[in-house]
């Protein structure tokens, strides 16, 4: 009788092991950097130690270990007591596992743990092929280490080409235990390959509260230049309260792109933030400006300063900037201008939340007294240079208040 010995060799050790399964994916390779910056730190593989390969390199081959095993030829393995299976890159464990010897589908039943490919996932139950590398796992908690993605489902899927779908689940790039932020939907497709997720139903919550809600989410998971919403930015000071900035990020062409960003300053309003780049063989160019109307905290002051006493009138706030770095032949030309509404819109509300922006190179700080304006051509030879140059400045204390 030919058995399915002949397609895979199946390898069992007996063992007896204290794995502690209580802690979520992300706190079991979870690494703190120590910083006391928010969600600082990094997710690092941390396999259980398998059963030996006997082979190395043979995808075919499946080793396991558990406490008991019963076998039957042929038809199936079932494992108890701390079992664990590995294929190639695949290694699943948990209390029980039985695998069917000629389809190589598997049930797991509690304490479930699931690797491969960079993907740790741990739950309660769940189902899958090895052959096709592919699981189910209910009740589950995840982590993609190269994304530094973590989550949780209801239920969750994933194939060895490294695409998650989470049903009723959300995901976030915080470190464990931290709410800072999260998405949650009801249905998030996690597509690896691509460089991009897709969301149906979703709400962003901070601290665990839903902040605003889609129907349709498109978003990024790792550096490539995808159209979508990017991660969003959080902070809170004592003058504006909560700070929560949402961007979403047009990729229109290779050499332009664009982004608009949606901030919500609890104490203020809304912001508008927008920022276009486009570049070609002679030439970067970027502008980028903000706008703020009926600043509430701002508009219940009397006085602009109380030193200067000047009478206070309400009036919209905005900040504009505009680069360009350009050559052609021995010709280099230069342009930074930046503008602001009033003297006190970089102190209460800082400068463009989006780090494209050379925003930052124009000035030291928000307390520097003017806000610098600079174009420079330049011609160069083998032996001499010329170049004009004009510079101005905005006077953040002599800006005329409307």
């Amino acid at each position: 009788m030919i058995t399915h010995l002949r397609f895979y060799q199946l390898v069992l050790f007996f063992i007896c092991s204290t794995q502690v399964l209580a802690d979520s994916a992300a706190k079991t390779d979870w690494v703190s950097n120590n910083k006391p910056n928010q969600c600082q730190g990094k997710y690092v593989n941390k396999p259980e130690d398998p059963p030996q390969v006997l082979s190395g390199g043979n995808s075919r081959l499946i080793n396991a270990s558990a406490e008991r095993a019963l076998h039957e030829e042929g038809i199936s393995t079932t494992l108890t007591g701390d079992a664990i299976i590995k294929k190639g890159e695949q290694l699943i464990g948990g209390n029980s596992i039985t695998l069917d010897a000629l389809t190589e589908n598997y049930k797991i039943e509690g304490n479930v743990h699931f690797r491969q490919n960079g993907i740790f996932i741990k739950g309660r139950s769940g189902a899958g092929n090895l052959d096709k590398g592919t699981t189910k796992i209910e009740t589950a908690s995840f982590v993609l280490h190269d994304n530094r993605l973590r989550g949780s489902a209801r239920e969750l899927r994933a194939d060895q080409n490294k695409t998650l779908t989470i049903t009723e689940g959300d995901f976030t790039t915080c470190e464990p235990d931290s709410k800072a932020w999260a998405i949650r939907g009801q249905k998030i497709e996690l597509i690896n390959e691509q460089g991009y997720g897709t969301a149906k139903h979703v709400s962003i919550r901070v601290k665990d509260i839903p902040i605003a809600y889609f129907p349709y989410f498109r978003f990024p998971i790792d550096d490539s230049r995808h159209s979508g919403f990017l991660w969003p930015l959080i902070s809170h000071d004592g003058d504006g309260g909560t700070d929560i900035a949402v961007p979403y990020y047009f990729n229109i062409k290779p050499n332009l792109d664009a982004t608009y960003t949606l901030r919500n300053v609890w104490k203020r309003g809304i912001i508008h933030e927008s920022e276009l780049r486009y570049q070609n063989k002679y030439s970067e160019n970027l502008i980028a400006g903000t706008f703020l109307q009926s600043d509430s905290q701002y508009d219940a002051r009397r006085t602009i300063a109380p030193a200067a006493g000047t009478q206070f009138e309400k009036q919209d706030r905005w900040l504009t900037h505009l680069s360009h770095k350009g050559k052609i032949g021995r010709l280099t030309s230069s342009l930074i201008y930046t503008s602001v509404s009033d003297s006190d819109y970089l102190d209460d509300l800082g400068g463009f939340t989006t780090n494209n922006s050379e925003f930052g190179t124009t000035m030291d700080s928000s307390k520097d007294p003017a806000l610098l304006r600079k174009g420079r051509i330049s011609y160069t030879t083998k032996s001499w240079r010329s170049t004009l140059e004009l510079q101005s400045f905005q006077e953040l204390n002599q800006i005329k208040r409307n």
